[in-house]
């Protein structure tokens, strides 16, 4: 059986919290992915070793003329900023989004208003087509 200990009601695995520590020791980046929704809770921002947290697009589809969205996403934003934690904001579908987010200050940005899925040659061709633009 692993090792766990409990704080603040969540169990939190000591093999999983090291393997985290490890990563980050050899310079890899831990993101907590679709933050805000399901299993992501505030205290894992507290006892894990992230470098970012992804704003979950249910959020992001929430900021167009929607101000209680903007409140949600730009709270998250700071939050992430007071922590020391850069923010992806995913699911990006139009440049009003985009301009929005760029205003509440969101780090970084994916979506298919960038880009759908493309495979490897595809994507090759984009970045570089991107990194002359």
């Amino acid at each position: 059986m692993l090792a766990s200990y409990q704080t603040n009601g969540v169990r939190v695995s000591l093999a999983c919290w090291s393997a985290f520590v490890a990563f980050r020791t050899e310079g890899f980046s831990i993101s907590i992915d679709d933050f805000g929704t399901g299993f992501s809770a505030f205290v894992y921002l507290k006892h894990y070793p992230i470098h970012e947290i992804k704003i979950d697009r249910q959020f992001i589809q929430a900021t167009e003329n929607d101000p209680t969205g903007n409140v949600i996403v730009q709270s998250i934003i700071e939050l992430a900023r007071g922590l020391g934690l850069k923010t992806v904001c995913e699911g990006i579908e139009t440049d009003s989004q985009r301009r929005t987010l760029k205003k509440l200050g969101c780090d970084e940005m994916q979506g298919y208003h960038f880009s759908r899925p493309l495979p490897i040659e595809e994507l090759e061709q984009w970045i570089a087509e991107y990194e002359t633009t």
